[in-house]
């Protein structure tokens, strides 16, 4: 990246990086977990961001990995634990490898000594669960821990990096807090057209969102042509669910 796109990033002056730039460099690595690397002399200089050691992105909105397989397990955990689990497995091979910093900038959370530890403890609820495998490396004076998968995920369903990018796009379009209730909502949409029609009750049970979360997400959801649901009619005044038109679900699609 260019010196300015560099500044704008990580909120430096130009005339700071230029004039102070191993303390700027320092800075970032200790606030981001992020090293710089500065490529190139005079007016051909470039900074680059070093590649983490297990060739991940260096947040997981920017996978590229086409699909992830999970089982309905992950309804029941915690938003920031569904968030953990997420960048355990978009990550390369499925294994994390690097400090707890590391990985709360990989979710995309702000770095904070209490997010820090938020995600520490909601990895160490995921090993309880025996869903993950957590070992700390204690042969260096820096953190380091490596993360992976317990046993393989179950294929009873399926989600692309683009739905998880698409869901972040539209919590941030809508001031929402967390775009995992998003993704919850989609996911389980995707999971309830296999025994349609369904009632919003057997979607909250699925999911564990409120009925009023779940509308709320339909409604953003369906308008941005996510999916498109029906009321479903066994005479002119009985409804008796929804269907869910999952055209869409299509990773091209999106």
């Amino acid at each position: 990246m260019t010196l300015k796109e560099l500044c704008i990033k990580y909120g430096y002056s130009e005339s700071s990086v230029k004039s102070k730039w191993s303390q700027v460099q320092k800075s970032i690595l200790k606030k981001t977990g992020v090293k710089i690397e500065k490529i190139g002399r005079g007016s051909n200089i470039s900074y680059e961001e070093q590649v983490p050691a297990d060739n991940r992105a260096i947040v997981m909105f920017e996978e590229t990995k086409d699909a992830i397989l999970m089982n309905k397990d992950v309804f029941t955990y915690e938003n920031l634990e569904f968030t953990c689990f997420l960048g355990i497995v978009l990550t390369p091979m499925m294994v994390f490898r690097g400090s707890y910093l590391d990985l709360t900038r990989y979710i995309g959370l702000e770095i904070s000594s209490e997010n820090i530890e938020r995600v520490k403890n909601a990895i160490f609820e995921l090993k309880n669960r025996n869903i993950v495998f957590v070992y700390e490396d204690h042969t260096t004076e820096r953190e380091v821990v490596t993360i992976t998968l317990v046993a393989k995920a179950e294929e009873e369903m399926k989600i692309g990096i683009t739905m998880i990018q698409t869901c972040k796009r539209l919590a941030d379009e809508n001031h929402k807090h967390s775009w995992v209730p998003l993704l919850k909502t989609w996911i389980g949409m995707q999971v309830m057209s296999e025994s349609q029609p369904f009632t919003t009750s057997e979607l909250e049970s699925l999911t564990g969102l409120s009925a009023y979360q779940i509308r709320e997400n339909k409604r953003i959801l369906e308008q941005n042509d996510v999916f498109k649901t029906s009321k479903a009619y066994i005479s002119y005044t009985r409804c008796v669910g929804q269907n869910v038109d999952l055209n869409v679900f299509e990773e091209g699609n999106l």
